[in-house]
C-alpha cells in the first residue's frame, strides 16, 4: 500500500476551522492535529491509498465535501457495480479492467 496522502490536500478541501464547524465539536487544537483527523475521516475511510494517483484525490475531495460512503458509491457507479458505499476488494480489482482516464473522466461528472 502507498502512503500518499498529502496535509496539503486539506488546503485544498477543508481547511481547519471548517473542519472544526464541520464536525460539531472541538477535535483538534494543532492544524497536525486536523490533518490527522481529515486523513482518517477521508483519506482511510475510502482506502485513497489503494486507488491510482489523481483518482485518489478526487475521491478524497468527494469524500470531504459530501461523506466518504457517497464518495465510493459514485466510484462504484462509474465502475459499474452496485453502489454499496464500501471500499471492498471488488471495487478496488474493478479499477483495473477500464482505462484510468476514462475512469477519472466520468468521476468528475
Amino acid at each position: 500500500m502507498k502512503e500518499n496522502f498529502n496535509p496539503k490536500l486539506v488546503e485544498i478541501v477543508l481547511d481547519s476551522s471548517t473542519i472544526l464547524v464541520y464536525s460539531g465539536k472541538r477535535e483538534c487544537t494543532t492544524e497536525e492535529e486536523c490533518n490527522q483527523i481529515i486523513k482518517r475521516k477521508y483519506w482511510d475511510s475510502c482506502r485513497c491509498d489503494m486507488l491510482p494517483v489523481t483518482l485518489d484525490t478526487l475521491v478524497f475531495k468527494e469524500s470531504a465535501r459530501s461523506s466518504p460512503t457517497i464518495a465510493i458509491k459514485k466510484l462504484q457507479e462509474v465502475l459499474r457495480l452496485e453502489p454499496t458505499g464500501i471500499m471492498c476488494p471488488d471495487t478496488l480489482k474493478h479499477i483495473k479492467l477500464f482505462p484510468l482516464d476514462q475512469i477519472i473522466k466520468e468521476y468528475q461528472q
